[in-house]
């Protein structure tokens, strides 16, 4: 920066053209020959920092190349000109690389893409890595480093190239021979790029850079048709690792290029759609994920028949769909297709069909199913440690779900462990802010709460709600449990005035989310009617827990066990407006609920059978 205001007689006074000349040495790569030829033009035309930097990111070397008139030595590109030259003598398979590179991020290109790709990368490569290693990749870049246009790193397994080289390398390739050699590189990579599971998560981020950027330079009509099973597959792999804008972004692309390329009706669109769908799920898109997933299915079972995998797949999204949504007849039936359709065609043991297990659970425990929710979460977890691994994700997804079915059965214990265990692996295997974390801290905090270990469940509750809030976004639906499951700690605490409006917030954040009648909004209306109960608001208090058993009694039914908070805040409402019958009617009912759900040493089992009975005498 300091040298193109020196060059060009322009004053370094924090102004916004210093500011210009400071990315524009960054785009340039601070390489002195470019900076040289930039500052030559500037001076010249006398033009602003800012409009050059702008013209340049449009025109690029085109512009650079401008000053040529205005300097007294060779140019960026009459320089490396004759470097090129010199390299295709030398070592074809070494100019293509560097073509290839061209396409690719400027850092970090992974030996393994050239080693694992060199069959799609044309006849030179093939040949000179016939019998791939990393000493044969080190010799075909050998010519490459000779000249300057690339630097390695033996140890790391990688090699870059300067932004300008790959601008020029491009630049000078012929139009009707760039479509090759971006089929090659889609076909290198689609080679090289693992299926995304976690054990391949180290394999996956080292191309993940490079599918972005050749995703950049094509359009949706020519991208090759193997880029859609490229950008399908590292969406699914960003997906999995919690980044959700960047798989959206890849997952959109390959919706679009699998379209023009394939046709709306392949299963590649399918898969497309699906993944698409799960982001839009976990972003609280609910409706736009539901449609999609349906889009998938219509697909698969017109292409691949009723009775396949890859149907399964649509219905166990599908199913998340409908139990996100209160819908849990609709979600279990889907499960229970998904699961015969997996064990019939994968065998009882594989992990899809743990994972239909797990969602299955998940709607049994919803329904306060919970022996069969267990039964269901038990053999989930058994296949997952069998065949995965005992630090897996997937274990710690079967781990959280039957903590949530242990704490609801009252086996707070059992429930505590079970979450620090999922909440372990998962910053082990995930990282310390990704958002299932911030699922297993809620859930643990939750049980915290129970255990009357106020202080640590408060601790617990606020690092979810800075990760969820952080990666999410603030009006996400994720972001309204960590609100209210803050807020009925502080009520705990006795801190009213500062749970009330946490509760409010998170009710606000729910309607916009799920509609006015979903059973999460009623949960929060129940948040909303104790704190206002505790604050003395007592017809503020009724209506929202009237609300919330009418939500119930729509959506759930009045026998389900989440009307249950509903119908002990009612009553207790009652009772401190000395209407001890209609409280005792209510506590009854909620007793009836627990009864068939919970062990009979249950400890709210007691508490509500006293609170009858002091009620009745």
């Amino acid at each position: 920066m300091r040298f193109l205001l020196a060059r060009t007689g322009r004053a370094s006074d924090g102004s916004g053209e210093c500011a210009a000349a400071a990315e524009l040495a960054s785009e340039l790569g601070n390489l002195p020959l470019a900076l040289e030829q930039a500052a030559a033009y500037v001076t010249e035309t006398g033009a602003a920092f800012v409009d050059y930097l702008a013209a340049f990111r449009k025109r690029r070397v085109a512009l650079l190349e401008k000053a040529s008139a205005f300097v007294a030595h060779d140019t960026v590109a009459v320089t490396w000109a004759a470097n090129f030259e010199a390299v295709e003598r030398a070592s074809p398979a070494a100019a293509d690389v560097l073509r290839v590179g061209a396409l690719l991020a400027p850092d970090a290109i992974p030996f393994e893409l050239f080693l694992h790709g060199a069959p799609a990368l044309g006849s030179s490569i093939a040949e000179a890595l016939a019998d791939p290693d990393d000493f044969t990749m080190a010799e075909v870049l050998r010519p490459l480093v000779r000249y300057s246009l690339v630097r390695y790193d033996a140890g790391l397994r990688v090699f870059g190239m300067h932004r300008l080289v790959q601008e020029m390398v491009w630049v000078a390739l012929p139009l009707l021979e760039r479509p090759v050699y971006v089929d090659r590189t889609v076909r290198a990579i689609d080679a090289a790029f693992p299926e995304g599971d976690f054990a391949t998560w180290e394999q996956c981020e080292r191309l993940v850079p490079h599918v972005a950027s050749l995703a950049e330079r094509l359009s949706h009509d020519d991208a090759p048709a193997p880029t859609v099973f490229v950008l399908n597959r590292t969406g699914r792999y960003l997906y999995g690792r919690g980044r959700y804008d960047e798989a959206q972004n890849l997952l959109e692309r390959a919706l679009a290029s699998g379209e023009s390329a394939l046709g709306t009706d392949h299963p590649e669109v399918a898969s497309s759609l699906n993944h698409l769908a799960l982001v839009d799920w976990d972003q609280g898109r609910y409706a736009v994920a539901q449609e999609r997933h349906e889009r998938a299915l219509a697909i698969r079972e017109r292409a691949l028949g009723s009775d396949h995998p890859e149907v399964a797949r649509s219905l166990n999204g599908l199913g998340i769909v409908y139990w996100g949504s209160g819908r849990f007849a609709e979600a279990q039936a889907l499960h229970e297709r998904a699961l015969a359709i997996r064990e019939r065609a994968l065998g009882p043991d594989h992990p899809d069909v743990a994972r239909t297990l797990n969602n299955l659970g998940l709607v049994h425990w919803d329904r306060g199913q919970y022996v069969q929710a267990q039964a269901r979460h038990e053999r989930a977890l058994a296949i997952r440690e069998d065949a995965l691994g005992a630090d897996h994700p997937e274990v710690a997804s079967s781990l959280n779900n039957l903590g949530l079915v242990n704490r609801d059965r009252g086996r707070y214990a059992q429930a505590q462990a079970q979450h620090e265990r999922a909440l372990a692996i998962r910053e082990r295997t995930l990282g310390p802010d990704h958002p299932d974390v911030a699922s297993s801290l809620n859930n643990l905090g939750l049980v915290l709460r129970d255990r009357g270990r106020y202080a640590e469940a408060q601790a617990v509750h606020e690092r979810a709600l800075a990760i969820c809030r952080s990666t999410l976004g603030p009006e996400h639906p994720d972001v309204g449990y960590s609100l209210h499951n803050l807020a009925n700690v502080y009520v705990n605490l006795g801190r009213y005035d500062d749970a009330h409006p946490l509760h409010e917030r998170a009710v606000a954040i729910w309607e916009t989310a799920y509609g006015p009648d979903h059973p999460d909004v009623a949960l929060g209306l129940n948040g909303l009617g104790e704190s206002c109960a505790k604050l003395g608001r007592l017809e503020e208090a009724e209506r929202h827990f009237e609300r919330a058993m009418a939500i119930h009694e729509r959506v759930l039914s009045l026998s389900h066990s989440q009307a249950v908070r509903s119908l002990v805040g009612l009553a207790s409402l009652r009772r401190d407006q000395e209407r001890p019958a209609e409280a005792a009617d209510l506590y009854e009912r909620a007793l009836a609920i627990k009864e068939r759900s919970f062990d009979e040493n249950h400890p709210d089992l007691a508490e509500l059978r006293r609170s009858i009975d002091a009620l009745r005498s």
